[in-house]
């Protein structure tokens, strides 16, 4: 047995083990069970979200998966389904994190009856950017190390997309800013910024997080700063579109409170699904009418 192959695995659920040739049977397979925001976009324009839980049965020397989900909610139905065994992969990026993939262009077989499942794509990771650092007011009852990222085709009607309900985004910020230095415009660029969006699935509204932000050289930068209930918006294509305008944010410097501080009122906000697995955002938002800050960014880390 492949020692690394299965210690990858392990890893990944957030466990440990021995590894040894004398390892009982027991451990050749692996229960985890995620729970995600599933996107729907259906026929007729129909979108929605719901929280849907996912459970797989990894067959770590098989090297294939069972997927089942026990209540997927589209519309006002309840769907439940669990697919035959479908092969996966496992690959260590850089030493970095470790990264499960499943890719299935046709249909995907399946145990239950009345349900079919086709364009299976799946991308699970603990190399997510996963902070520890909660926010005043802001639920961590989501937040998990490990990020799954799954999109397929239910009923030859519905593309559904999964992805985690509390989900934190890094990359690239940059604002542009009056100054009087130069008697123009001038640009700013961090690349500490991180965005961390906390889904409502049954409001269709989401609290957004913006950690270490600072919008010019000269302001001061700010532990944290909390846009709340901003409406959510699904797409045709199963995406999102987080949004509000004329926000009066909170802003802390530790765990215990926030403070509502009208010196950073956002005129607009928007951030928003950049990609087909929903890995990747654009941001683009007005701060105190004079910050305009623009962010690309993904949810999962570069490697090294």
């Amino acid at each position: 047995m492949n020692c690394k192959y299965l210690l990858s695995l392990l890893i990944l659920g957030g466990l440990m083990t021995a590894c040894g040739d004398d390892e009982p049977d027991s451990k050749l397979e692996q229960n985890e069970q995620y729970t995600t925001m599933s996107i729907y976009a259906g026929e007729e324009g129909s979108t929605g979200a719901s929280v849907s839980k996912y459970n797989m049965t990894y067959n770590l020397l098989g090297g294939d998966v069972t997927i089942q989900c026990a209540s997927l909610s589209i519309g006002h139905s309840n769907v439940s389904f669990e697919t035959a065994s479908v092969p996966f992969s496992t690959a260590v990026i850089q030493d970095s994190y470790v990264v499960n993939t499943i890719h299935v262009s046709s249909h995907v077989p399946m145990t239950s009856a009345g349900v079919k499942i086709d364009n299976l794509s799946m991308y699970l990771t603990n190399g997510i950017y996963d902070l520890k650092r909660p926010a005043p007011g802001v639920s961590n009852e989501y937040s998990f190390s490990v990020g799954l990222f799954m999109q397929y085709t239910l009923n030859n009607t519905y593309k559904v997309k999964s992805m985690p309900v509390d989900v934190c985004y890094g990359g690239s910020t940059v604002t542009s800013f009056p100054d009087s230095n130069t008697d123009g415009m001038s640009a700013y660029q961090s690349d500490d910024m991180m965005y961390r969006i906390v889904f409502n699935t049954s409001r269709k509204t989401a609290d957004v997080v913006l950690y270490d932000a600072k919008f010019a050289p000269a302001a001061p930068a700010l532990k944290g700063i909390v846009l709340r209930d901003l409406a959510v918006e699904f797409t045709s294509d199963a995406g999102f579109v987080v949004s509000g305008t004329d926000i009066v944010p909170e802003t802390f410097e530790g765990t215990d409170a926030s403070t509502p501080n009208p010196r950073y009122s956002f005129n607009s906000f928007s951030i928003a699904s950049s990609n087909s697995d929903l890995t990747k955002v654009r941001c683009e938002y007005t701060v105190a009418t004079v910050f305009k800050g623009s962010f690309e960014g993904s949810a999962v880390r570069p490697s090294k």
